[in-house]
């Protein structure tokens, strides 16, 4: 920045002052001389020593309008009131007067200002500044338009005064003012954070304004629109002092615009088929914006949308959450067809929209044909079969017969019934169930026998465990149980629980007891073991049961007894075996003489 330094001679506010020299009672003669600057035009002298008298008072009491006098103690003020433009400088477009103590400073005055000498008295030149003159130029600019962006505090706008011949002023202060940007019906507050700049000629500034965060914070999405007001003073320096006076003020204004958010852009692929829009035109990152769809008619619907630009997701709530650009969506509207479901009778199952080169879908119930005593039907698919479509369709629905066999139960001697079964001739197997009958006492069920009358009037019979399935079977077959007499239990018979059901030994220990294995035998005296080692399955199905007595061998729990040590005044020992549940160990307590058993813990 270009600094010039000037004698601190004149302090103007409204009087100009010069500081207080100090001389004898009528003191020093002072001389103002007006330049008008023009050419052809002489200047003006004017002497006070020739315009007023000695006994003035007042300082607002100008004899013949231009001087007068005032002892103050010792010494003389000698006051010159700044007159208008003489008529002979044949100008009226004057800015202000360029005051030049004997080329000591300058400092500017306007009409009707005073000028006070304190007693040196001394040469004073005021020299003209006109509004018009060509040598009174400056040349500044500012922006054309300023954008402001979303979320940024600060904002800087260059100035620049890049020529100043305007008198002789330094350079300009520029002052910004606050204001609001509106949308017509949101506002977004801004700031000048620096309320003026200097700028000296040749020099550019950037001056801010902010926006707060919680500003933007409260922000709605959206245009916004706003004019920053300005004002540059052109100025001229005093001496060495920071402060200035004013040669001239120009009030200006910037257009600013703020774009809050993004734009949401929806469309429809084809206006004949339907519209489409949005919750916001503008959104901020963040915010979701829901997607509307409507259909011209029935025959026509959304299909899909497809985002053209921004990088959302549009979810299956037909909505998006904003990011951090413009989003542009379609909302891509198709054709519909009728598929239509129907059952063997034709009646109607249900019907489905699709759209064209889309397969349709059956979403109803299962269809269902009634059955008759020896034909179930077993739903197989449609007719024709479902396929992308281009116009409207019936399918219907299709069937497969299926033979059925009977199953006929008779208890051979146990108590109850068992609901009839079937089966299909298809497939030709059956499964056998668990047998609900009662077995008779002291019997319990082994397996069944499983009959069916051949075509040509003989019959035959299989034999099967419960769970077992018979193949080949092309007729209604009966089913009975066997019984066997069959003794389950435990051994030692305190030590647990044994149990048989539908082919399967189940054994259950007692606390204190670990199953081992099975035994099976005819008789109680002559067990029977098959291979090298006891079965040890639990639960146990043999493949068949051939035997009455099936037993579940346990083991009783071996646990540690353990005497403490510390034992003082006598000896506690105990027996060598291991102790076992159900067993009995000693143990022998013997005290030192002089001493009997108290307490025994444990």
């Amino acid at each position: 920045m270009k600094k010039r330094i000037l004698p601190a001679l004149l302090a103007f506010v409204f009087v100009l002052t010069l500081l207080p020299i100090h001389a004898q009672a009528l003191g020093g003669v002072v001389v103002v001389t007006l330049k008008s600057g023009l050419p052809g035009v002489e200047d003006i002298v004017i002497d006070s020593s020739a315009s007023c008298g000695l006994n003035v008072t007042s300082n607002e009491d100008f004899v013949n309008g231009t001087f007068t006098q005032e002892m103050v103690g010792d010494i003389l003020y000698t006051k010159y009131k700044v007159s208008d433009v003489p008529d002979s400088f044949g100008r009226t477009d004057l800015l202000c007067w360029k005051i030049t103590y004997q080329d000591l400073g300058y400092s500017i005055a306007h009409p009707g200002d005073v000028i006070t000498d304190s007693g040196r008295g001394g040469y004073y030149t005021l020299e003209a500044i006109w509004d018009g003159l060509e040598k009174n130029s400056y040349a500044f600019s500012s922006p054309q338009s300023v954008t402001v962006t979303e979320n940024t505090e600060i904002t800087n706008i260059p100035f620049t005064l890049s020529e100043l011949t305007l008198g002789s002023a330094d350079g300009m202060k520029l002052v910004l003012y606050s204001g609001d940007f509106s949308d017509g019906v949101n506002t977004i507050h801004y700031d000048s954070p620096s309320a003026a700049n200097y700028t000296e000629v040749g020099q550019t500034d950037d001056h801010p304004i902010r926006i707060s965060p919680e500003e933007w914070a409260k922000a709605k999405a959206g245009s916004y629109t706003a004019t920053l007001e300005y004002d540059v003073i052109f100025e001229i320096r005093r001496g060495s002092s920071i402060s200035r006076a004013p040669i001239r003020t120009l009030h200006g204004s910037v257009p600013m615009t703020l774009q809050v958010g993004h734009d949401v852009t929806v469309s429809a692929n084809d206006p004949s088929l339907g519209t489409a829009s949005a919750s916001a035109e503008m959104a901020r990152a963040g915010e979701t914006v829901t997607l509307t769809a409507t259909q011209i008619d029935k025959y026509n619907a959304l299909r899909f949308w497809s985002v053209q630009s921004g990088g959302v997701t549009v979810q299956d709530d037909n909505t998006f959450v904003m990011g951090n650009e413009d989003v542009s969506v379609i909302a891509w509207f198709d054709l519909l067809y009728n598929a239509i479901f129907q059952n063997y009778d034709e009646t109607l199952l249900y019907v489905d929209r699709v759209f064209e080169k889309e397969t349709p879908k059956y979403a109803g119930e299962t269809p269902v044909k009634p059955s008759t005593e020896r034909y179930d039907y077993i739903f197989t698919g449609w007719n024709p079969p479902l396929a992308p479509i281009a116009q409207s369709t019936h399918s219907t629905a299709q069937f497969r017969e299926e033979y059925k066999y009977f199953v006929h139960f008779v208890a051979n001697g146990g108590a109850g019934t068992m609901d009839s079964d079937m089966f299909y001739a298809s497939a030709g197997t059956y499964t056998l169930p668990s047998c609900g009958f009662t077995a008779p006492e002291g019997r319990v069920f082994k397996d069944w026998t499983v009959t069916w009358e051949n075509g040509d009037g003989s019959s035959s019979t299989t034999t099967r465990i419960a769970g077992a399935t018979v193949t080949g079977l092309s007729h209604d077959i009966t089913v009975s149980p066997n019984w066997m007499e069959l003794s389950v239990k435990a051994s030692p018979a305190n030590a647990g629980i044994a149990e048989y059901a539908d082919g399967v030994f189940t054994a259950t220990a007692n606390e204190g007891y670990t199953f081992g294995h099975w035994e099976y035998a005819n008789d109680e005296n002559s067990p029977v073991q098959v291979g090298t080692k006891w079965p040890e399955d639990n639960p146990y199905r043999p493949a068949a049961v051939d035997y009455k007595i099936y037993t579940a061998v346990f083991t009783a729990n071996a646990y540690t007894l353990t005497i403490a040590d510390g034992i003082q005044n006598g000896t506690v020992a105990k027996d060598s075996g291991i102790p076992k549940t159900g067993y009995k160990i000693r143990l022998t307590v013997t005290p030192n003489d002089g001493y009997q058993l108290t307490l025994l813990t444990y």
